[in-house]
């Protein structure tokens, strides 16, 4: 345990090692820096450590510049059968971190947790590149008060992975902490990372706390591939909300639950920059209160097989359940959305998926081939060239029609047009100026 450093721009740490270090044996270590007129640290190294087979808390107090739990300058780490806890201290205006490892960070067999006070700008876990095995990851940010002092930038980070993760079997829990001060950047993230994440078999838990801007439950900058995870990934109050985004998104089975709620200016649940591709499992976005709400977005949006349901609601705005070009070749997807169900080409196999929607599935827009919602495509049998039939109903009196505009509609497999209404007392109607077009069955 170190004293107070006192004034004058000084360090108090607990540990300080200028070469590599190395920590193994079964009993337990309490590592504690005081408060800094600079910085505090519990552990601090400039190149490797190691930890094996070890438990140990680190903590710091305050630092006005930075408060580390455990700090690695610019070496490799690993922890092997060890539980390590970092707790960071308080910093009005710098920088607070429970655990942080710049370069490269294994884990396996492990318990690591970091947990950040209350600062400017603040992460439970830093993290270079990350490579976890077998192990437990748990990082918790802390808030950005609104009276903390000047800082170039206000955010919470849970987790942050500065560089690429992979991770097999692997349990997440990331919570950001609440951001009240309004500045640059001014978000919460629950799980960051920068590079590319790859997960398999992993229970992944992500928490973008209140924030004056934006919050973000995950975040991912290049390509994400989880296999066989369990994710759940949910944001609170904010202007903007994420739930979870990357750029490339492929989900390969497991479970999916991704919500928003409480964004008063823009919202997605689920938002991939270019392509989002699931190949089976189960995918829930919800998303609901803001001025434009999407549950689902991407340029483009392939379903090979799986449950997709998104729901968009209670939006001052405009509200849609899925925004982007999708494919189904198999699968079951629910879209529903205030505004639209589906905003762009939907091109399915018809007896091979399930496609339903809101009663807001199709716009007033008939244009063939246009990208606004109610844009179908209909893949035809032996490669023959399929049309695009735009479809829309309406009410005239007590009669329900149904329009498809196209010639020559060609459709794989048995194709049905199925009319459902509650009140007893409509009539459907089917009218074709070529009864060759569509075949109405029963």
């Amino acid at each position: 345990i170190s004293g107070n450093s006192g004034s004058g721009g000084y360090d108090s740490m607990g540990i300080v090692c200028n070469g590599n270090l190395n920590f193994e044996g079964s009993g337990s270590l309490y590592v504690k820096g005081g408060d800094a007129s600079r910085n505090s640290y519990g552990i601090i190294a400039r190149y490797d450590v190691n930890f094996k087979n070890c438990n140990i808390e680190a903590v710091a107090s305050y630092g006005t510049q930075f408060s580390g739990g455990f700090s690695s300058e610019s070496g490799n780490i690993t922890f092997t059968d060890t539980t390590f806890i970092g707790k960071g201290g308080k910093s009005n205006s710098g920088c607070s971190v429970g655990v942080d490892s710049v370069a490269e960070c294994t884990i396996k067999n492990s318990k690591v947790a970091g947990y950040a006070d209350s600062s400017a700008l603040n992460w439970g876990l830093y993290f270079g590149n990350v490579v976890a095995q077998n192990s437990e990851i748990i990082g918790y940010g802390a808030e950005v008060p609104s009276t903390c002092g000047s800082a170039d930038i206000y955010c919470s980070y849970g987790i942050y992975i500065d560089g690429n993760a992979s991770a097999y079997s692997a349990d997440f829990e990331a919570c950001g902490g609440s951001v009240k001060k309004s500045g640059n950047g001014s978000a919460s993230y629950g799980l960051a990372c920068q590079g590319d994440f790859g997960a398999t078999a992993c229970p992944i838990t992500a928490y973008g706390r209140d924030s004056v801007n934006t919050s973000f439950g995950t975040f991912v900058g290049g390509n994400c591939i989880l296999d066989y995870c369990n994710v759940y990934s949910v944001t609170e109050s904010c202007k903007k909300a994420i739930g979870f985004s990357a750029t490339n998104i492929t989900i390969n089975c497991g479970v999916y639950h991704i919500g928003c709620a409480d964004a008063a200016t823009s919202a997605s649940a689920v938002h991939a920059v270019n392509e989002l591709c699931i190949n089976g499992g189960e995918v829930l976005a919800d998303c609901r209160s803001a001025n434009n709400v999407f549950a689902i977005s991407a340029e483009k949006i392939t379903v090979n097989s799986g449950t997709i349901v998104a729901r968009a609601s209670e939006s001052a705005g405009s509200s849609c359940g899925i925004y982007g070009d999708v494919s189904v070749y198999c699968g079951d997807v629910t879209a529903t959305g205030e505004d639209s169900a589906f905003n762009g080409n939907l091109s399915y196999v018809s007896d091979k998926c399930k496609i339903s929607a809101s009663d807001k599935h199709f716009s007033d827009d008939l244009t063939d081939g246009s990208l606004s919602s109610g844009a179908i495509r209909v893949p035809s049998a032996n490669n023959a060239i399929a049309k695009t039939a735009s479809v829309y109903y309406d009410m005239n009196g007590q009669v329900i029609y149904v329009y498809a505009l196209a010639d020559n509609l060609s459709y794989r497999g048995t194709t049905r047009l199925i009319a459902h209404c509650e009140n007893p007392r409509v009539m459907f109607k089917y009218e074709s100026s070529n009864n060759s077009v569509i075949k109405v069955e029963d």
